[in-house]
């Protein structure tokens, strides 16, 4: 009652709410539109009738004039090409003529069918009627077992018994065609308009009734016919009787497939008889306006059968003419105008890239009418499928193509074929008047039907007008959708409340948004969100509630949970945020490598290959490199001491780090301390988009915005092709034997060539991975050595002990070994220390799916868990006195932090490349100690940005 009281005292303010969410929602579903017409404008397409609804107006004006829709679509064809763009409020549909990418798309089973559509036949107006058939199951699983049992029964030597049963149905035709003709009648057909509007909500109760009839029929028909086998009785030779041994053959039958084979049934009864009876009308229809078509297939027909009444299955074989004339008509008259495919990942169509996440839509209808592909293509003309003429190329489908093609095909086309060649056979010259009349009369009717498909096609296109009329009624019924959607989600906001609630946490500052107020405040301040997650370990424990919105996120300091949670890879990333860096403002950026990629298996094996060339033998052999590029930066310091001038410590840092990552994983010689290059500012763009993007949802959606989030995403696209550029001209100079570098990324191509199966998917990785190492190999070392000078700077005690070490161990040698790295102790230390206090990764995430304990208190999943090395490193329980900076506590005999000091993560998914990163740090840090004595600039702001923990720029007197 508390809670309907509270709910009730809320209704004013979320009426009023519910309003500014109405309007605001609107505007973000606006913005996402706008969005999609920016990732996908660069694909060819009519212009847009309108910003919010697209080219829906188009298709609706040729549905209000009764015209066909698949016309549009040719004419689109026609005029864009291959590809083309149709917009619908936020669905992007892609039309596909190209030859090519149709025989990629319908011959795979990668792509599955459109959910839209199909899943809206499981059902008519509520009540299931094509259900999870063959044409429109969506699971590949459920569709390969279901046609396992189906082929047997529309094999051919199957069929071949059926042609009796054909003959005999085809008999009752021919006698009804005679007394027609006798009685100078006609032959008529009707065609139900139907239309989405309410005054037709009596006929849809009839659709659910008659939906009902035919599953209920098939479920008597099928019950009947599996008792009867089972009684051993005698049962007909038919397909039902085929589908239900090898059903029987199955090892596991459920009752799920008992359901699936009802759908088949309906499937079957719909399916099997419009679509052919429509290719014989059609037929008739063009073989009465062509009678030179119609005198060469009626002699074919005599040739072969004469006055046989019984047709035999060699002879429909040999109606060679016949075949071709029911080909052509279904070229012009695809009884299944085209398909559709879920287009999920990004592809490549007639040269124009395009990005996953839209439905292609495969009209053959469209295909069978483009001049390209079909000469003088309105033209009835049967020759164009004589046994030595061209097969057409990908651009006719009637029966779709691949493993989702029509199961009944032969059927079909067998069926036809017999009540065709009876058709031809039994009327004769005297009654061809009567053919002709009949033939008119089917063409008036049977335009109107080829209009009825238009807008009853599988696009769904009769949708369009319904909602087009029911605009008006759009905004009141979404008043009230929100309202009761609000009042839903704040129910559902307090019932995650009562489940978290016994963990400790702040008082929330807002109901609905939880704590968010208080760090968004912080941000607005410019102060530091971590330092306020250390002062509510401090005050709140080892774990510790945020809520924002209904999202419950749990910070953790407790090293028992630490270990068990980052030690294990049963706890996966938060996949709300790395999964935000798989791309940046729609283009592509860390992906799925080494830091991101979410599934275990394919970080296994990215792992496996990366190894070798991150392990301590093989950086034992670039040591070398680390002293050349390091000596380079000295000799900068070098001319600044002689000039008395201060230098800029973080760019000399983000250079030289930049330099030995270039070289030392790719071969490459940047030089950025003498020469200038775009890839420092394009890591620095990146670096400032990645921040923006994750921290701010709406950032891309602010038009002052928008100029910055282009030079983003041309910053990524430089990383991505420099990349590939890079990689395959070492996998080219290493299958032609060239001598190339010993570095990393030689190490890495040769551990992929190592490996069993390496697809297209992992050598995108492979690129992912090597953004990655510039990103994260450059900016978090340069990071580390700034603040370890800046600290140096202001303690001088420590900064003379850490050179009186250097020059114990290197003296003036200019070539540091690795043996003397390994000596340095203390200045280990100072590096260790400094990362204690300046993590340069200040953080990770993992998802707590199962329930767990944890410092007594019982932690329910389903929530988001944070282990801030920097608030760890700063609490007074793990380190005393935890801002001093003091390198004592990394003391060989100190006692070892107990999983609260994780710079570079811990456990299985730890940072890679953190004793490439020490190795390169040491080095640059011991040349600098050897060389020159420094001090800091006096009256400089050594604060460091309060979101991103990056250093600002210093100077330092050298």
């Amino acid at each position: 009652m508390a809670i309907l009281s509270a709910l009730w005292s809320w209704l004013p303010h979320a009426l009023l709410f519910s309003l500014c969410v109405f309007f605001v929602a609107f505007l973000g579903y606006c913005l996402y539109i706008k969005h999609l017409h920016f990732k996908y404008d660069h694909i060819p397409g009519p212009p847009r009738k309108s910003f919010l609804f697209g080219h829906s107006a188009y298709l609706v004006d040729v549905i209000k004039k009764d015209g066909v829709v698949h016309h549009k679509f040719l004419e689109w064809s026609e005029t864009y090409g291959p590809v083309y763009r149709i917009n619908i409020l936020h669905h992007v549909l892609i039309g596909v003529s190209c030859p090519e990418a149709t025989k990629e798309i319908i011959m795979s089973p990668k792509y599955p069918k459109d959910k839209f559509f199909y899943q809206r036949l499981f059902s008519v107006f509520g009540e299931r009627c094509l259900g999870n058939g063959l044409v429109t199951v969506q699971n590949h699983e459920q569709w390969y077992k279901q046609r396992r049992i189906m082929d047997p029964a529309f094999s051919s030597l199957y069929l071949r018994g059926l042609t009796g049963t054909f003959n005999e149905r085809a008999e009752k035709l021919m006698e009804q065609l005679s007394l027609e003709a006798d009685n100078n009648t006609v032959a008529t057909n009707h065609v139900i308009h139907f239309q989405y509007n309410p005054q037709n909500w009596p006929f849809i109760s009839e659709v659910r009734e008659a939906c009902r009839l035919l599953r209920s029929t098939g479920a008597q028909w099928i019950n009947a016919r599996k008792t009867a086998m089972q009684n051993g009785e005698h049962v007909p030779k038919d397909i039902l009787t085929q589908i239900i041994k090898s059903a029987g053959q199955e090892e596991s039958m459920t009752k799920e497939d008992e359901e699936c084979m009802l759908d088949n049934f309906v499937t079957f009864f719909m399916a099997g008889q419009e679509t052919t009876a429509n290719q014989l009308a059609f037929c008739v229809m063009e073989l009465g306006r062509n009678p030179d078509i119609l005198e060469k297939v009626k002699k074919e027909v005599d040739e072969v059968i004469g006055m046989k009444t019984e047709i035999s299955y060699d002879d429909l074989g040999n109606l060679t003419y016949l075949s071709q004339v029911l080909k052509e008509t279904l070229r012009l008259y695809p009884t299944a105008s085209g398909t559709s495919r879920d287009l999920l990942e990004d592809m490549e169509i007639a040269g124009i890239h395009i990005p996953g996440g839209v439905i292609c839509l495969l009209s053959t209808y469209a295909s069978g009418r483009m001049e390209k592909f079909f000469k003088d293509p309105l033209k009835f003309d049967p020759d164009r499928f004589h046994p030595d003429a061209p097969k057409p190329y990908y651009c006719y489908f009637p029966f779709a193509l691949g493993p989702r093609s029509c199961l009944g095909q032969n059927f079909a086309q067998m069926e036809a074929k017999v009540v065709m060649a009876k058709l031809l056979q039994r009327i004769t010259q005297q009654s061809n008047a009567e053919v002709v009349r009949v033939q008119n009369n089917r063409e008036r009717k049977e335009r109107g039907r080829e209009k009825e498909r238009g807008r009853g096609s599988f696009f769904n296109m009769a949708l369009l007008s319904a909602q087009w009329d029911w605009l008006p009624y759009v905004f009141p019924l979404s008043l009230c959708l929100i309202f009761v959607s609000f009042l839903g989600y704040c129910l559902y906001i307090k019932l995650v409340h009562l489940k978290y609630d016994h963990i400790p946490g702040p008082p929330r500052k807002s109901f609905l948004f939880g704590h968010a107020p208080i760090l968004v405040e912080m941000m607005r301040k410019d102060e530091l969100g971590y330092d306020k997650f250390l002062e509510w370990a401090e005050i709140y424990g080892p774990v510790y509630r945020i809520n924002v919105l209904h999202k419950v996120i749990l910070n953790i300091y407790c090293p028992e949970t630490t270990k068990e949670v980052l030690m294990s890879p049963k706890y996966s990333k938060d996949r709300m945020f790395y999964r935000r860096l798989f791309s940046l403002f729609g283009q592509r950026f860390l992906g799925n490598g080494l830091v991101t990629v979410q599934n275990h298996e394919q970080w296994y094996k990215q792992r496996r290959i990366m190894d070798p060339a991150f392990s301590s033998l093989y950086l034992r052999g670039m040591t070398g490199t680390f002293n050349e590029r390091a000596e380079k930066m000295m000799e900068r310091l070098s001319e600044a001491a002689d000039n008395n001038t201060v230098a800029n410590m973080l760019n000399l840092f983000n250079c030289v780090t930049l330099d030995i990552i270039a070289k030392v994983a790719f071969g490459v010689d940047l030089d950025l301390l003498k020469y200038s290059s775009p890839f420092p500012k394009a890591i620095e763009t990146c670096l400032k988009g990645m921040c923006h993007y994750v921290r701010d949802l709406t950032f891309k959606y602010k038009p002052q915005n928008w100029s910055f989030i282009s030079d983003v995403r041309e910053a990524c696209s430089l990383l991505r092709s420099t990349g590939a550029e890079w990689i395959n001209e070492r996998k080219t100079a290493i299958q032609n034997r060239e001598d190339v570098p010993k570095d990393i990324l030689t190490q890495i191509i040769k551990s992929a060539g190592q490996e069993e199966n390496m697809t297209k998917e992992d050598d995108e990785f492979m690129l992912d991975n090597f953004v990655t190492f510039f990103i994260a190999g450059q900016e978090t070392t340069a990071n580390q050595l700034a603040f370890c000078v800046m600290e140096l700077g202001r303690h001088p005690d420590i900064l003379e002990k850490v050179k009186k070490e250097v020059d114990e161990v290197i003296g003036m040698k200019r070539e540091i070994s690795y043996d003397d790295l390994g000596n340095l102790t203390y200045l280990s230390q100072v590096l260790k220390e400094t990362l204690r206090l300046y993590p340069t990764a200040p953080g990770t995430s993992r998802e707590l799916l199962e329930d767990m304990v944890i410092d007594g208190i019982h932690i329910p999943g389903g929530v988001t868990c944070i282990f801030s090395s920097y608030t760890a490193g700063r609490l007074e329980k793990f380190f005393k006195d935890p801002l001093k900076f003091d390198p004592d506590r990394f003391h060989p005999d100190a006692p070892k932090p107990y999983y609260c000091y994780y710079p570079f993560s811990l456990g299985p998914r730890s940072c890679l490349g953190q004793n490439f990163a020490q190795l390169e740090a040491k080095v640059v840090m011991a040349k600098l100690l050897q060389r020159f004595d420094f001090t800091l600039v006096p009256g400089q702001n050594f604060e460091f940005d309060r979101f991103k923990l990056w250093p600002h720029p210093f100077y330092a007197l050298v």
